[in-house]
């Protein structure tokens, strides 16, 4: 049977009807270019929410109407709204595929009920579906699949299919099969529907198997599956609920977003099989026997955690709890919390507690959200997504409450990796930047902003170049300063190889008081990272004990300027031998001094040495492009420390200077495709090589050593 946009054959559930149920939270991830907000889109148009479909390459996208992202055609940030279907509201949040904006999907996976990871029928399973994926399951999230864009060229549901098994499993099960392929695709038919699943050749064997998972999933099934060799399909649908709950089953439907096919399918999948979040199972540690479920709920833990294999929602009666996954900051209205509600009532006009933060909350109007459209609402029940303006303490990740309770668990955040030096470019504009990216961390803890008391630079840490570059743009538009962008100084160290003494002597008469101070020391070598350690071998007064501290702060001040670069001296024990001093004249002035050009004279003796900061990269990438992304570390000077599978991934563990890596985010995704990702970690300090250091020494102005 052939689908249209609102096509009516193939529904999972058709002339039964949806019963009412808490709202869903679903949150459509994906990998970049897979079509996570045409298909958001085409929903919302299937069940009646909007009157006409957004789209995307029109920039008329319901979530996707941030003028940045309408510039650029991409998702930048996570995007809420809601339907109905079958008497259950569903709030869809759609969020970025591209690597950078990866904390956009952790923040919407930690609230969602479900994950409906969106795949390109004619690429199949990419690096995103895979991340996703992985953080969806370590949530403990239930999947399901959307395989999309069957009208285009070269798509094949059945390889799409098969790869999917491949790298996931074989819970993964189709729900759902297309109705011919790229030019012939018409329309798609759900498998357990009376009659549809005679248009699909061989559908026989993928019958049976919905069937023997749901019979998996319920011992009533269970033993009328065994002794009939069938269920009815209602029956398959109530055991395939329960498995998608317990993580057992991922059922996988299909269709094209843009010609509108496979959206009513989904929509009943959605509502019929999505399991509403217990709000029990959302107490601190995710656990049920942590919110006070009881010894029988704690003795059997589901596969997925925190979540119940049948669900029945949490009770409205229930204390309100809600967690802010999401925070927009707006120039006129200010700060904008978006919460999910995981039990209880929220009301507007309200006073609730900050569970993470101790402090009591005032709650103005709420808002249900449809991209840029705010639609008011008196209150707020489980699985609903609100809004509300201008809450004082409340940050994302924070938990409100009413009464008091123990915080649920936050977000964990993603390791920014790309990192930039901020400058204004206009003078005096310094306090402005400040204030506007501290305003912008509140909207995005995936980036950190630092002022390099070392480098003297304010460096911005983030996801990857095109996060920094949103950044900035957001900075101009929101609050308007305009910044540039520059690659930031690589903090290299100083230090020795060898055994060397220094003198210093300072005197100075100037017709009063003189200055004399006068110090011999003793340098060498440390292990690395041992830091620093002053020794004082004085004896008979040589150095009066007054000024010894004076002789120790010289050197460390001395250390921390450099000698060869600027850079901070490390790893050296200085011992303070001998000297002389003045009755008169000594001071802790001239002691400073003198120990100041003794180290000095010192470290030059001591055959010194640069050494650069080095990092370990994890990098994950496809089995095709290993070699190349082999061959680009090793022109980096890296040294792999190993490489292990990582499902159809591979992933390669290696250390890299620093100043090789800075723009290591930017030539990842060119080697890949956008298919690589990868994380960095400060690991130590290590001697750079002679063409290395006498580079830096040219660049600084420092004389070149052999």
């Amino acid at each position: 049977m052939a689908g249209s946009g609102m096509e009516q054959a193939g529904r999972i559930g058709a002339g039964a009807p949806v019963p009412a149920a808490p709202a869903r939270s679903v949150v459509i991830v994906g990998h970049s270019g897979a079509g996570k907000t045409s298909l958001a889109d085409a929903l919302l148009h299937a069940a009646g929410a909007v009157s006409r479909a957004g789209r995307v390459d029109q920039g008329t996208s319901v979530f996707d109407y941030d003028p940045a992202e309408q510039q650029r055609r991409m998702t930048l940030s996570a995007s809420v709204a809601h339907l109905k279907h079958g008497g259950c509201t569903i709030h869809l949040v759609d969020t970025p595929g591209y690597f950078d904006f990866a904390g956009e999907v952790r923040a919407a996976l930690r609230v969602a009920d479900a994950a409906l990871v969106v795949v390109d029928g004619a690429a199949g399973v990419q690096v995103g579906t895979q991340l996703h994926w992985k953080e969806a399951q370590r949530l403990g999230v239930p999947r399901l699949v959307f395989v999309n864009k069957l009208d285009r060229e070269h798509a094949r549901f059945a390889g799409t299919l098969e790869a999917l098994r491949a790298a996931f499993g074989a819970a993964v099960v189709p729900l759902a099969w297309p109705l011919g392929e790229r030019a012939e695709h018409r329309g798609a038919v759900d498998l357990l529907a009376d009659g549809d699943a005679e248009e699909v050749p061989d559908a026989a064997p993928w019958i049976a198997r919905l069937m023997e998972a749901a019979a998996e999933q319920d011992d009533e099934l269970l033993e009328r599956y065994l002794a009939d060799g069938a269920l009815e399909a209602d029956e398959v649908r109530r055991g395939l609920a329960a498995g998608v709950a317990r993580g057992a089953v991922v059922p996988v439907l299909c269709g094209s977003a843009l010609a509108g096919t496979g959206l009513e399918p989904l929509l009943d999948a959605l509502a019929r099989l999505v399991p509403p979040l217990d709000g029990r199972a959302a107490a601190v540690g995710g656990g049920a026997a942590a919110a006070g479920a009881g010894p029988a709920a704690a003795a059997a833990p589901a596969p997925n955690p925190g979540r119940a294999p049948a669900n029945p929602g949490p009770a409205p009666a229930a204390p309100f709890r809600g967690l802010v996954f999401k925070t927009i900051a707006d120039p006129f209205v200010g700060k904008v919390s978006l919460l999910r509600v995981y039990s209880g009532v929220l009301r507007a006009e309200s006073q609730v507690w900050n569970a993470s933060r101790g402090a009591a909350e005032r709650i103005g109007p709420l808002f249900r959200l449809r991209g840029r459209e705010q639609e008011p609402v008196p209150e707020a029940h489980p699985g609903d997504i609100v809004a509300v303006a201008k809450l004082t303490h409340t940050g994302t990740g924070d938990t409100l409450a009413d009464p008091p309770a123990a915080p649920l668990d936050g977000i964990e955040w993603p390791r920014p990796v790309y990192r930039v030096a901020v400058e204004p470019k206009a003078k005096g504009d310094e306090d402005r930047i400040g204030q506007g990216l501290a305003r912008l961390m509140e909207e995005d803890p995936t980036f950190v902003v630092e002022r390099d008391a070392e480098t003297h630079q304010t460096v911005l840490s983030a996801m990857g170049d095109v996060h920094v570059e949103v950044i900035a743009e957001r900075l101009k538009r929101k609050f308007g300063v305009d910044v540039t962008l520059t690659a930031p100084r690589v903090a290299y160290r100083e230090t020795i190889r060898r055994r060397a003494r220094g003198e210093g002597k300072h005197k100075k008469q100037t017709g009063g008081h003189g200055q004399y101070g006068h110090c011999i020391l003793e340098i060498e070598p440390l292990e690395r990272g041992a830091g620093f350690e002053f020794v004082d071998r004085i004896y008979g007064g040589a150095v009066p004990r007054q000024y010894i501290p004076a002789v120790e702060k010289g050197v460390r001040e001395t250390m921390q300027s450099g000698v060869l670069a600027g850079y901070p001296v490390v790893d050296v024990r200085v011992t303070l031998l001998d000297g002389s001093h003045h009755p008169v004249d000594s001071s802790e002035m001239a002691f400073k001094i003198a120990a100041s050009l003794a180290f000095k004279q010192a470290f030059a003796a001591a055959q010194p040495v640069l050494l650069e900061p080095i990092l370990q990269l994890e990098v994950l990438v496809p089995e095709e492009v290993m070699g190349d992304v082999l061959g680009d570390l090793n022109k980096k000077r890296g040294r792999i420390l190993g490489l292990e599978p990582d499902g159809a991934l591979r992933r390669v563990r290696a250390l890299v200077p620093e100043a090789e890596a800075l723009r290591y985010a930017i030539d990842l995704r060119s080697l890949t495709q956008g298919r690589g990702a990868f994380s960095a970690t400060f690991s130590h300090y290590e001697e750079a090589p002679p063409h290395v250091a006498q580079g830096v020494l040219a660049a600084q102005g420092a004389p070149e050593r052999g």
